[in-house]
């Protein structure tokens, strides 16, 4: 990571996704963060949905500006009506395709690139039944907090390390 990478928070990260498959993939007629309180029957389809579903601690890519760095996991539900034709057959090959984009997206961020996890269809969830439903997953390690470089006024990045002999 550059040394004066800006703080990003997760609301910023949650638009920067739905602004790259919005204009990528004109298909979906909903491209947002899985809603917590809206009832499916309300989206639009076909539809894109995501959200990150874990956070871990990610400190092989501390970068040294005292930002925290954290690995997201992410599930994006790619929902359409069972009535659009031959969606079984066409989902996988959308999937696929949606796949292909996130592959080291990020997403106009400065970011660890993205690391697909898998795709299958989705027949657990019993809120979204009534779709026909492919989960993708990725994850991607984002830095959160404050960049200790970032009010350095003259930004004095440590550039050499000096190591006395014993």
């Amino acid at each position: 990571m550059p040394a004066n990478t800006p703080q990003i928070q997760i609301s910023d990260y949650e638009a920067a996704i739905t602004a790259a498959i919005t204009a990528r993939f004109p298909i979906f007629n909903t491209v947002e963060p899985f809603p917590q309180q809206r009832l499916p029957g309300e989206i639009v389809l076909p539809a894109c949905l995501f959200e990150i579903t874990e956070i871990e601690a990610a400190p092989s890519h501390d970068g040294g500006s005292g930002q925290t760095p954290l690995d997201l996991r992410v599930e994006m539900h790619l929902l359409f009506s069972f009535k659009t034709t031959d969606i079984k057959k066409l989902l996988p090959a959308i999937a696929a395709n949606v796949l292909q984009f996130i592959h080291l997206q990020r997403w106009g961020l400065l970011c660890e690139p993205c690391e697909i996890l898998g795709a299958s269809p989705d027949t657990l969830n019993p809120e979204l039944e009534q779709f026909a439903l492919w989960r993708l997953e990725f994850h991607q390690v984002i830095d959160v907090g404050d960049n200790v470089w970032a009010n350095d006024p003259d930004l004095h990045v440590p550039t050499q390390v000096f190591i006395a002999g014993i």
